[in-house]
């Protein structure tokens, strides 16, 4: 029996038509390759895959019966196109083509079709169309892809000189450095956002936090779909009496990179919609207890997790040294471990128990700003409607 057999009947449900599940099961079978290697995880992930699939499939369907009227060639074998069937909403196979990537770390760098480079933060300082250039990342992103904050604080939208829509998230750290993430390129912002709130005060009813659907992916300003994230801070220059910040500096060249400011400086990764992040070292002291008390009172099957991982998580419940702790969900979440097959993924994904216990521990000591992927894992998506009432997903 092929490993994808059993979720046959939920796509048939979806598609209804014999003669095409084969075509939805084709696509099925490519997401099913980056499958977890921990069964709970696998069952859930395929299950998933299997409705995604079904509905990237449906939404090429009307696409698929023309061509198939014209030239009598099977709906199967229609040359597939971007779904963009709501205009400011989300397409209908956004699902799956984020789950076609890493379903951890996210979609890849978008390449540059004219020159052939990866776009990454040290390729837009060198070919920056500003004066001063700033340093960024692009991501993969079909249009119409939600797209969620980066980094939580107040949101601006707005509209460059070049049409490109972007929405801009501001957040202040502890010491009064103020930090702005850009999310560019977008086709819309979604009714989250006041688009025309502009001033510091009116930007409070923008508020966002990891969790919230800014809006959808786009090419507004740009040839091509895909999503520019760009970070740069700016220092205080002046303090009144009161010791609060009177005036700031310029935005600081080249910016940060995203790719060293995830999770523990890492490359930023998928959010699960629900986990606090410790927003300091002494928080992070606190999930010690937290964590003791829930294998303490849940049972294997309940947390997803089998002895061995309950074994080494109990090992490592020490309130004065989390490093341990810090390391071990790195390796288990972070990791791609071998299968029965030989075959290397991951063991868990977002949406479960030790994902969760990951993002609590895994920032690095003194982080001064923690950067998540602005994308929305299928595997969550639940999560973020009940997050987002009202937003199309």
């Amino acid at each position: 029996m092929k490993p994808f057999e059993p979720y046959i009947g939920a796509i048939e449900e979806r598609v209804r038509e014999a003669r095409l599940v084969d075509g939805a099961a084709h696509l099925f079978e490519t997401l099913a390759r980056n499958a977890p290697v921990f069964c709970p995880e696998k069952r859930r992930f395929l299950n998933i895959a299997a409705g995604a699939a079904a509905s990237a499939f449906l939404a090429r369907l009307p696409e698929a019966r023309a061509t198939e009227h014209n030239t009598g060639a099977s709906a199967t074998s229609a040359a597939p196109k971007p779904a963009d069937d709501t205009p400011g909403g989300p397409s209908s196979d956004w699902q799956a083509r984020l789950m076609r990537h890493d379903p951890v770390y996210g979609p890849p760098l978008f390449m540059d079709p004219r020159r052939g480079k990866y776009r990454d933060f040290v390729d837009h300082q060198a070919w920056s169309p500003r004066r001063v250039p700033f340093g960024a990342v692009d991501y993969v992103a079909s249009t119409g892809t939600p797209i969620v904050p980066a980094h939580r604080g107040r949101a601006q939208y707005r509209v460059t000189s070049r049409n490109a829509k972007l929405i801009s998230v501001f957040s202040t750290a502890a010491d009064k450095t103020r930090y702005f993430v850009d999310h560019r390129h977008l086709k819309s912002h979604s009714t989250n956002i006041d688009p025309n709130a502009k001033t510091w005060k009116e930007l409070a009813k923008n508020n966002v936090g990891l969790h919230t659907v800014m809006g959808y992916s786009g090419r507004t300003g740009t040839p091509w779909a895909h999503l520019h994230l760009e970070i740069a801070k700016k220092e205080p220059t002046e303090f009144n009496a009161g010791g609060n910040v009177k005036a700031y500096g310029k935005w600081e060249p080249p910016g940060i990179d995203p790719f060293k400011r995830g999770l523990a400086g890492a490359k930023p990764i998928y959010y699960d919609g629900r986990t606090a992040l410790a927003p300091n070292d002494r928080f992070m002291f606190q999930g010690i207890s937290r964590l003791d008390q829930m294998l303490s009172t849940k049972s294997d099957d309940e947390l997803e997790i089998d002895a061995e991982t309950r074994k080494e998580l109990t090992a490592r419940l020490d309130e004065k040294n989390v490093a341990p702790m810090q390391d071990y969900l790195r390796h288990q979440v972070l990791e791609k471990h071998a299968s029965e097959s030989g075959a290397a993924n991951y063991r868990f994904l977002p949406g479960s128990f030790m994902y969760s216990q990951m993002l609590w521990f895994a920032r690095k000591p003194g982080q001064e700003i923690v950067v998540m992927l602005p994308f929305i894992n299928p595997l969550v998506v639940d999560t973020y409607r009940k997050r987002n009432p009202g937003i199309a997903l």
